[in-house]
């Protein structure tokens, strides 16, 4: 519409949904070298990228983002420079601000720490995840609490 237009300055949107990243569905038939080209590829299409997070905890996720701050990098390369939005889903408690801001320092702490191994993967320097794209943890970290739940559920 061109209320969206006005307000979100683009014309069009193309949504680019995957299987995911070291998906259990492709278990056995995927590799991580499928799975670099296919972050490679989502990454360098967008203008911005959406990494959805199942649950509070992104310490399981190690594999995946380095994946994907590897893909930032190559983008950084080819000066290109997309955005980044992290997206936890079915977190029980939205509202506990002590708690996600805690979990907004950890995942900014493996960030910094997958820039650092991809970038001896790449070649290149980076020291921590800011210096591979633009990234705020504070505005660019969402929750969402579990979306089947509620009276009508959310979904």
């Amino acid at each position: 519409s061109e209320e969206i237009k006005k307000d979100f300055q683009f014309d069009y949107i193309l949504v680019v949904d995957t299987e995911g990243l070291r998906a259990l569905e492709l278990e056995g038939n995927t590799t991580l070298h499928h799975d670099n080209e296919l972050a490679t590829f989502v990454v360098g299409m967008g203008n911005m990228t959406l990494i959805n997070i199942f649950g509070e905890n992104p310490a399981e996720m190690q594999d995946v983002l380095q994946i994907v701050v590897q893909a930032f990098m190559r983008m950084k390369k080819v000066n290109l420079s997309p955005s980044c939005v992290f997206v936890h889903q079915n977190v029980t408690d939205i509202a506990a601000t002590e708690r996600n801001m805690h979990s907004k320092r950890q995942l900014q702490e493996k960030l910094d720490k997958m820039a650092q191994l991809a970038a001896k993967e790449e070649v290149c320097e980076a020291e921590c995840f800011r210096d591979v794209i633009a990234f705020d943890v504070q505005k660019d970290v969402k929750y969402f609490a579990q979306l089947w739940e509620g009276s009508p559920p959310m979904a």
